[in-house]
């Protein structure tokens, strides 16, 4: 899957940037933005045995296996980077 947005240039950046003034026209900060992070843990049956050591890692605190992914959007609502390695007792700060 090939995701929007390039954010590892200067002219890519740029451009990212530019669809949050777009976006967002009234604010100052919007210049200065390259994306929008937000998380979700997604409900997993459990870990298959062949992928962890420890199961416990993905177990949540709400009593639920999930798989903790984190997502960057530019400013016109496009997915421009998606990271899924992080368990599900990982909190968002640190995925």
């Amino acid at each position: 899957m090939t995701l929007a947005g390039d954010f590892e240039s200067e002219q890519g950046r740029s451009a990212l940037a530019a669809s949050f003034r777009r976006a967002l026209p009234s604010n100052s900060l919007a210049d200065r933005v390259i994306g929008a992070l937000d998380g979700i843990a997604i409900r997993l049956a459990g870990p298959p045995a062949s992928s962890t050591v420890k199961t416990a890692e993905f177990h949540r605190r709400k009593f639920f296996f999930a798989l903790n992914v984190q997502a960057l959007c530019d400013g016109d609502t496009r997915f421009i980077y998606v990271a899924t390695g992080a368990p599900g007792s990982m909190h968002d700060s640190a995925a």
